[in-house]
């Protein structure tokens, strides 16, 4: 079962981290009002 982990890891990582940068790129090209904007609308 461990093994499994180890070999899914990185892939997880991977993913995890592809999601991270897309959101990241996103955030910095809407700017910080976007950001406050979108999380206000995606709270209520």
């Amino acid at each position: 079962m461990a093994q499994l982990w180890l070999d899914l890891a990185p892939t997880l990582v991977g993913g995890l981290g592809g999601v991270l940068g897309v959101h990241l790129a996103e955030a910095y090209l809407i700017g910080p009002r976007g950001i406050i904007r979108r999380l206000f609308r995606r709270g209520s």
